[in-house]
């Protein structure tokens, strides 16, 4: 199927929280190409091709010359871990394939993750990744491989906190689902993230596709927030209860990341922190009326 592709920035893997971000924030200069479910690419009237179609994949970017941006990515930490040669078929070769095939006339920017490293502490490009999960391992696996590709950008993008497709995944909408079905929220306490909103990271993402950065460049917080702290903001933020349990990473059966703040080395327009999501979405305060 052959599609006409007239936008500056292709987007591969919509459905992640920041990609849905990219579309909802910049229309008229992102095409989205749905990669997993194609009733749901109906609804959403964005064409649909999956990742392991090769000649669907090399007709569509045989001859597309703008910003291909790669958000696609299984970030099921359990699923992942049970099933490690699965996860290096979703996370690394699918993203081969694409590079592969695409136009060397094209600016490729590979959207990665923080769960490159997992152990206490702050870490800035120069960092060498620490993953404790597979998940983890098959981002360092293919950021390795997209930073091979001549004039890439290689974006990890911490926590990100907005608005899901399906409106039950990601923070945002996962509490908020979970609350109004009466099902567990569970919440863990020794985990600390620098966590944004997905449209700055959106927007932050176009502005270096528009720019001419390569190599490596992380997205940092004004501050690292723990996961009470913001599953708080987020109570309140819809306006709900904040009802819910919490656990330790070692009560989890999959690896949880523990305080890991992410920094930059850069100072630049591309490199100023975004403000904390638990800030971003904290309820605006009433001003109190005059007497």
């Amino acid at each position: 199927m052959k599609i006409d592709i007239d936008k500056p920035i292709l987007l591969l893997g919509p459905t992640a929280i920041h990609g849905h971000a990219l579309v909802l924030g910049h229309p008229d200069k992102v095409q989205a190409i749905h990669n997993t479910n194609e009733k749901d690419a109906l609804r959403l009237g964005w064409p649909y091709i999956e990742l392991e179609d090769a000649s669907g994949i090399a007709e569509l970017l045989r001859d597309y010359t703008g910003t291909i941006v790669y958000a696609h990515a299984v970030c099921d930490v359990a699923r992942c871990e049970g099933n490690p040669d699965w996860a290096r078929q979703k996370n690394i070769q699918n993203l081969v394939g694409v590079i592969q095939s695409h136009n060397p006339g094209a600016r490729f920017v590979y959207l990665s993750s923080d769960h490159l490293f997992g152990n206490d502490g702050t870490y800035d490009e120069d960092c060498e990744p620490s993953p404790i999960s597979e998940y983890g391992r098959t981002r360092v696996g293919a950021e390795r491989i997209a930073l091979e590709v001549p004039g890439s950008v290689v974006i990890r993008v911490p926590l990100s906190l907005g608005p899901s497709v399906s409106g039950r995944i990601g923070h945002l909408d996962w509490i908020r689902y979970r609350h109004e079905k009466g099902l567990p929220i569970t919440i863990i306490a020794d985990e600390a993230r620098s966590a944004v909103s997905s449209a700055d990271v959106a927007d932050r993402v176009v502005s270096i596709c528009e720019s001419d950065i390569t190599g490596l460049r992380h997205i940092a917080a004004t501050r690292s927030v723990s996961r009470p702290e913001l599953a708080d903001a987020v109570f309140a933020y819809h306006g709900l209860p904040a009802l819910y349990d919490l656990a330790t990473r070692a009560d989890q059966p999959a690896p949880h990341l523990g305080r890991v703040t992410m920094a930059t080395r850069y100072d630049d327009a591309w490199s100023q922190p975004l403000l904390s999501a638990a800030d971003a979405f904290a309820p605006a305060q009433t001003a109190p009326s005059e007497a």
